[in-house]
């Protein structure tokens, strides 16, 4: 965060992900979305398939850069005081990472913290473990419920339900009521927690695409096409059996993800060796 002077008064510049809440992320993030695919391709980095823009996306975008401008840096009505060269310079050199960052390409850098302050109160990402040749195993010891329901939340890639992502992962217990109190309380967070926590889901994937294959590139329900959720995934574990349900969901997420691994690699040997019989 850093000031400029605009009519003798100071304003605060956002200059990192540490300077911008989950709530400001969000509001971002449905106004990069009201854009013309035009106007938004316009931002995407490396992009050399962007269309010229047309006068009508020109004005549309200048306005946008402006109300961004405006908005993050608290100008309000001042922002008409300044000239379009330095609203120019200011998101062009500065505030277009936060545009392009909730488009989904992030230039922020994980520092794998294990916890964060907040309002007097310290908060815990779910505790990573070792494996048998000292890797890190990312959140193993959250609950496979919390870990289907976070891994649903981030795949949305929306926003709207950052602080809802962020209160799954670290409300210890699994209770929804207190998740939701939390998530309400979370929109004034610094999106960097937000990146922190999605990063170490992401590394929890990573790692568990190695060790549990069979459970990755299954995002299709047989024979309908349609993307199933992890939620939806874990039901099916239970084999209909809703009795089990309350065992699963208290499972740790890597066992849980073992004992998937397994009874899909039953389930593909199955249906290869029925393959061979008809064939």
């Amino acid at each position: 965060m850093f000031k400029i002077s605009v009519a003798n008064k100071e304003y605060s510049i956002p200059a990192a992900w540490e300077d911008i809440t989950v709530s400001q992320a969000k509001y971002l993030q449905v106004k990069v979305n009201e854009l013309p695919e035009t106007v938004k391709e316009f931002y995407i980095p490396n992009n050399e398939d962007k269309k010229t823009l047309t006068d009508d996306d020109i004005l549309l975008q200048n306005e946008f850069e402006r109300n961004v401008t405006s908005y993050l840096c608290g100008l309000d009505d001042i922002v008409n005081h300044v000239n379009n060269e330095d609203i120019k310079y200011l998101f062009d050199n500065i505030l277009i990472r936060f545009v392009v960052g909730v488009m989904g390409y992030v230039d922020y850098e994980q520092k794998k913290i294990t916890e964060f302050d907040y309002k007097g109160k310290t908060f815990y990402f779910p505790k990573s473990g070792k494996d048998i040749t000292n890797d890190d195993t990312p959140l193993s010891e959250m609950s496979a419920q919390q870990f289907c329901d976070a891994s649903d939340i981030a795949s949305a890639n929306n926003l709207a339900v950052a602080a809802l992502f962020i209160a799954t992962l670290c409300a210890g217990k699994y209770n929804e009521t207190e998740i939701m109190k939390m998530a309400d309380m979370f929109n004034d967070l610094t999106m960097n927690v937000y990146f922190e926590a999605l990063f170490l889901l992401r590394n929890a994937h990573d790692y568990l695409s190695n060790e549990c294959p069979e459970c990755y590139g299954k995002g299709k329900a047989k024979g309908t096409g349609k993307s199933i959720t992890w939620n939806e995934v874990l039901l099916q574990v239970t084999d209909e059996k809703p009795s089990e349900i309350p065992f699963i969901q208290s499972m740790k997420c890597y066992d849980f993800m073992r004992f998937l691994n397994v009874k899909y690699k039953i389930q593909k040997d199955k249906w290869q060796t029925m393959s061979k019989l008809m064939f």
